[in-house]
């Protein structure tokens, strides 16, 4: 699990990169973690996906943890999502847990996952 708190988007270490100069048209798939400083335009499958705050999805996104700095317009599901202060989202999340950092923006309906043997029927709040 990645500890975001007082470290910046530049400091943490992932392995795969997609550049700021790069769009990428479909879907993109890894078992590991990505770091996107460019553009995709499809759905994102990863373990760990960090967006930068030149980075921006048109898509949905599915994760275990996703640290938003830049702009995703599409779903969210992960296990931890963390909103940073930079991040503009227009979709809804649905998370184990969730971060939302003063001045991110959000624009969408979000709802907390069941844990095993929990029933859960409606959103925990709406933006």
């Amino acid at each position: 699990m990645l500890q975001v708190g007082s470290v910046g988007e530049k400091d943490l270490n992932i392995p795969s990169t997609v550049g700021e100069d790069l769009t990428i048209v479909g879907n993109v798939r890894t078992t590991g973690s990505l770091r996107l400083e460019g553009r995709i335009e499809g759905k994102v499958e990863c373990e760990t996906l960090v967006l930068g705050e030149t980075g921006v999805v048109e898509g949905d996104v599915i994760s275990n943890e996703v640290v938003v700095f830049g702009k995703v317009l599409g779903g969210i599901s992960a296990d931890q999502i963390t909103l940073q202060g930079t991040c503009v989202v227009v979709g809804d999340l649905s998370y184990g847990s969730l971060t939302v950092e003063r001045g991110a923006q959000f624009d969408g309906r979000s709802s907390r996952k069941a844990s095993p043997g929990e029933q859960r029927d409606s959103p925990v709040s709406e933006a």
